[in-house]
């Protein structure tokens, strides 16, 4: 992979050559990325199992920066809350303001990886292959590992008393969700697509009902913004 530039360099190569040697760059283009992708995701999928789903200890020792923030509303809403100090306390919430640790080595270990193996000469199908291929994954893990967690606890503490994740746990999770797919978005219009932003909407509702309902009210819209934030600043 090295000599090829992570299929950099076949693909300048054949750019004017044979289309047949065309397709054998770019097969050898996306093997490298799904090879790439695989190692990476392995990594994450330990990460996120023990430090935003594991134990509470090992959560609060990796904690990503939280704060107090507070929905956007119109401005006859907004003037009537600052009259009202409940009404702002209600419309606030404690969220997280980054990402977890796991996301940033992800995305970090995956631009640095590319970026040394020639990324920039990758054709818009391959790293749309490598698109689908990262998202596929990643929504696959969370749901994994989201399961097996909640499987364990119930294993553990029996039905009746099952022990649920911890809500910070829980909402470090839901604002991993919405930064991770605001950054690495499937917008154009494919069956294929379709089907992933269901399954992604069904996760998240996993996650969501997980949450007391009265917390979730609390902290779904400034949660959703602080996320969607976040994904802009790591993506300029």
């Amino acid at each position: 992979s090295t000599q090829t530039g992570g299929g950099g360099h076949l693909r300048r190569q054949a750019a004017k050559a044979d289309p047949r040697l065309r397709d054998v760059a770019e097969s050898l283009a996306r093997a490298y990325l799904d090879g790439l992708c695989t190692r990476h995701v392995s990594r994450f999928e330990s990460a996120i199992a023990e430090e935003v789903l594991g134990s509470s200890m090992a959560f609060l020792a990796g904690s990503a920066r939280w704060d107090r923030r507070t929905a956007a509303a119109d401005s006859s809403s907004s003037s009537d809350a600052s009259a009202d100090p409940a009404a702002t306390a209600a419309a606030s919430a404690m969220v997280p303001v980054c990402a977890s640790r796991p996301c940033h080595r992800l995305l970090l270990g995956l631009s640095r990886d590319l970026g040394r193996r020639g990324g920039h000469a990758l054709s818009r199908a391959s790293l749309q292959h490598l698109l689908a291929s990262l998202t596929d994954r990643l929504l696959a893990i969370v749901d994994r590992c989201l399961t097996a967690r909640l499987s364990g606890a119930a294993a553990e503490s029996g039905p009746a008393q099952q022990q649920q994740l911890a809500p910070n746990q829980l909402a470090q999770l839901l604002f991993d969700l919405r930064f991770l797919f605001a950054l690495l978005s499937r917008r154009e219009d494919s069956p294929a697509n379709a089907e992933f932003n269901r399954q992604l909407e069904a996760l998240i509702g996993r996650v969501e009902s997980a949450i007391d309902p009265f917390d979730l009210e609390a902290l779904a819209g400034p949660l959703t913004q602080s996320a969607v934030r976040h994904a802009h600043a790591c993506s300029s």
